[in-house]
């Protein structure tokens, strides 16, 4: 998690040029053109200089101006939605979100987003920045909202070494069912508050874990249906946990495994696992069409 990513090279893409015959193109509106053309002075180089030296490892020093008399507040996504064509491809790729390390990946609803590291509805001449901008997992970037204080992941300039521990188990809630808890053990204030505040990666590890186990519970329906027709819950569980303290085992697939944190968390779900079939049994028949 918190990972770095290499800047956007702008001189190698021509990007100034490249925005400015945007700008002109036919199909833009008079009105947004004159917005387009307000903000190109914050793409030059002394601009970008001038953003990236707000920057340093997590720290912002606030002295970007915020900027709010560009665009209408009810307009601003509308612009955005309009105009990130022309910088979506300027932005550094990746193949997994660099806060939470878990890989994009459609099918657990881990999707690729735009996110401006300083909000666009508070510095709205960065709206279409490529330096203000990276991709996040759609999680990470609805968490972390229009938050701005000194503390501020960017990952172009950040440079962050977590070296606390992450802790995975199920337990048995108040209402008696199974849930996951992930908790993080970080010395660090400043990274725990960013791990569990404005990013709130607990919620997203708990998220792709029961991602994870919804397709082993799908495999494990088909190995055990037959023996549980016909019986009651409390049998249930006694023929689940046999089954996977004798058969089963933990083995996810590549598919879901591309990441060193994912590889992380799986480790840790297969020990959870391992040591409480009867916590991983409950928590089969309180999710699958067995119960």
């Amino acid at each position: 998690m918190f990972t770095s990513v290499s800047r956007p090279n702008l001189e190698r893409v021509c990007f100034q040029t490249d925005f400015q015959n945007y700008m002109n193109l036919p199909e833009i509106s008079e009105d947004d053109r004159q917005i387009l053309s307000s903000l190109s002075g914050y793409f030059t180089t002394e601009a970008i200089q001038y953003y990236s030296f707000a920057f340093e490892s997590t720290q912002y020093n606030g002295s970007l101006e915020e900027k709010t008399d560009l665009l209408l507040a009810d307009k601003i996504n509308d612009f955005w939605s309009e105009h990130k064509r022309c910088v979506k491809n300027i932005v550094s790729p990746s193949d997994y979100c660099p806060v939470c390390g878990v890989s994009y990946n459609p099918e657990f609803n881990y999707i690729k987003t735009l996110e401006h590291v300083l909000p666009k509805s508070r510095y709205q001449q960065y709206i279409l920045s490529p330096i203000n901008l990276v991709y996040f997992c759609g999680l990470c970037n609805s968490s972390k909202g229009d938050e701005v204080n000194e503390s501020l992941f960017h990952p172009y300039f950040s440079n962050i070494t977590c070296t606390g521990e992450v802790t995975l188990s199920m337990f048995e809630r108040t209402d008696h069912k199974i849930g996951i808890k992930v908790e993080f053990h970080e010395e660090n204030e400043t990274y725990l508050k960013m791990i569990k505040k404005t990013f709130k990666l607990q919620r997203n590890y708990q998220c792709y874990i029961k991602q994870v186990l919804n397709k082993e519970i799908s495999s494990i329906e088909l190995a055990v249906q037959q023996k549980l027709t016909g019986i009651d819950s409390a049998e249930k569980l006694e023929v689940l946990k046999d089954y996977l303290s004798k058969y089963y085992s933990f083995n996810p697939q590549n598919y879901y495994v591309r990441t060193s944190t994912e590889r992380m968390l799986l480790e840790k779900l297969k020990t959870e696992i391992e040591t409480n079939y009867e916590n991983f049994a409950q928590y089969i028949l309180e999710n699958s069409t067995m119960n």
